[in-house]
């Protein structure tokens, strides 16, 4: 996935296909993280530092969101999703074991590894495992109880062996390999030749839910330039879909628009219309309810939305429509493998590789020629940010953090709870200060109001003269700039909400709320 534009590429393969959740293998990403896009989601576990190597992860469709538990990213050669069941909760791991041709204590400490996820692993939970394991499975009569007898070989190879030896010792089987297919849906790989095709990619599962697994058969038409074939597992199982909470997408007013004249003025003149004057019996919430409606329909009107896309970005149609010649000759090269068919597949996996290659090297040259332009207009705000999204790394979104321990926490859940006990331990006053204590009751001292004068208007003149623009908007959406444009009259508001909350010791509901972006 380090080539232009391959997630996209993978994405789209998938969702084409229908498939709910697909493991990867040879991620090649460092570090570890999540990226949610419009219709899936991306998790993976990658080395530290970039080789170019291992990694695995895995894409979950959007309709199984509700359904993620948990990711927990433990090494470059595996990782895990937890999945919440109805009746049992469903763990799946990605794996990618060392080749056949690795030094057998390698080998040792991949297993050793597996079989500490084995033991932290709730015992009620199913427990799955796919990937690629490099393993040849035999029709040796000591496997036969843990792998079946539709195998792709005759023999097992050193892999294959203590594959066999760690599912007999965890009680586990080798479900890849009990479904009778064809020799063309039991291959997984194929050499670079086209003359050697082995099934080293394999599906295991705990034997007590060994029935759940009800098919595992290779896909040939799947693409994404991989010497293996995608491995499709159907899955007996009923999961429930947790109720997420439905985000709210804060407006993006195009405030830009206030620096022009004409706008200000009609900006104000909507704004004196628009922001109803409070009476006597009116309380803090409704007198703030008619001056937060009155700012919002007049910036509505003056300055409107900004246009912003989900996900805009270089990977365009045309790159789609190179990819998708790309696979139409593969599907030709699969039907016939003639030395023609294989020559135009590879003629259009270069187009497909070089057209993407292309339009991201377009998208950074138009990055730099704004950020030229935004210079030479003496727009500093806006030339240093682009400058610092074009040359800062990519940040990963980690779902985590850590107990009093020091333990990773990766479950939402768990992580709320750690958060709640991490306030709750912060604000709660334990000891209170002899000095400060009511010699006859033993009561804190409290401030009386009287002691104290309420805010001026010129206070709340020099508190809005000092709010920073280019901020963003809190649960209602009111910016920074829509009050200094404001007016006389909308400061005059302002403090006189203030007043109120300052005389009554209430404040609006939409106050207490805190919104993160």
């Amino acid at each position: 996935m380090l080539r232009a534009g391959k997630m996209n590429e993978i994405a789209e393969e998938i969702l084409k296909y229908k498939f709910d959740l697909v493991a990867l293998q040879e991620v090649r990403w460092k570090g570890q993280g999540r990226i949610d896009k419009s219709n899936y989601s991306l998790l993976y576990s990658g080395p530290e530092q970039r080789t170019g190597m291992f990694g695995t992860g895995f894409i979950v469709a959007k309709k199984l969101r509700g359904a993620l538990m948990e990711f927990e990213a433990l090494n470059e050669r595996m990782c895990r999703v937890c999945l919440k069941g109805k009746f049992r909760n469903v763990s799946v791991l990605s794996v990618h074991a060392p080749t056949n041709e690795k030094n057998i204590a390698e080998k040792e400490v991949f297993y050793e590894q597996l079989e500490e996820v084995c033991a932290e692993i709730s015992k009620y939970d199913q427990l799955i495992f796919m990937g690629d394991f490099n393993a040849q499975i035999g029709k040796e009569s000591y496997l036969q109880q843990v792998a079946g007898k539709y195998t792709l070989h005759e023999k097992t190879n050193e892999n294959g062996f203590l594959l066999g030896q760690f599912t007999i010792r965890n009680d586990m089987q080798i479900r890849s390999t009990q479904f009778p297919h064809k020799s063309i849906h039991l291959g997984t790989w194929k050499s670079p030749d086209a003359t050697t095709i082995n099934q080293i990619d394999h599906v295991i599962v705990d034997s007590r839910n060994a029935s759940s697994i009800i098919d595992v058969r290779s896909c040939r038409g799947p693409n994404c330039d991989s010497d293996h074939f995608i491995v499709k597992v159907v899955v007996r199982q009923r999961l429930s879909m947790l109720a997420g909470k439905q985000k709210v997408v804060p407006i993006r007013w195009d405030v830009e628009k206030l620096k022009s004249e004409r706008v200000r003025s009609e900006y104000l003149r909507l704004i004196q219309a628009k922001t109803l004057s409070s009476s006597e019996a009116d309380g803090v919430e409704e007198v703030w309810t008619k001056l937060a409606n009155g700012l919002k329909e007049a910036a509505n009107e003056a300055i409107g939305q900004k246009r912003w896309k989900r996900n805009e970005g270089w990977y365009d149609n045309e790159c789609r429509e190179a990819i998708r010649e790309k696979n139409e000759a593969r599907s030709r090269m699969i039907q016939r493998e003639t030395r023609r068919n294989y020559e135009d597949y590879k003629e259009k996996r270069r187009i497909a590789n070089r057209t993407c290659r292309t339009k991201k090297r377009e998208a950074l040259n138009k990055q730099l020629e704004e950020i030229e332009s935004l210079y030479k207009q003496n727009e500093t705000k806006k030339f240093y940010r682009a400058m610092e999204r074009i040359n800062k790394e990519y940040r990963p979104r980690i779902i985590s953090c850590k107990d009093k321990r020091g333990r990773v926490l990766n479950g939402e859940d768990n992580i709320m709870e750690r958060w709640a006990e991490h306030f709750r331990e912060l604000l709660t006053v334990t000891d209170i200060n002899e000095e400060n204590v009511h010699e006859g009751t033993g009561e804190p001292l409290s401030i009386e109001a009287e002691f104290v004068a309420g805010p001026t208007l010129e206070e709340t003149e020099m508190a809005v003269k000092h709010l920073k623009n280019g901020k963003a908007g809190g649960q209602d959406n009111i910016l920074a700039e829509m009050i200094k444009y404001g007016g006389d009259d909308t400061v005059k508001r302002i403090h006189e909400l203030i007043s109120m909350i300052w005389r009554d010791e209430t404040m609006p509901q939409d106050w207490n709320i805190g919104q993160a972006e």
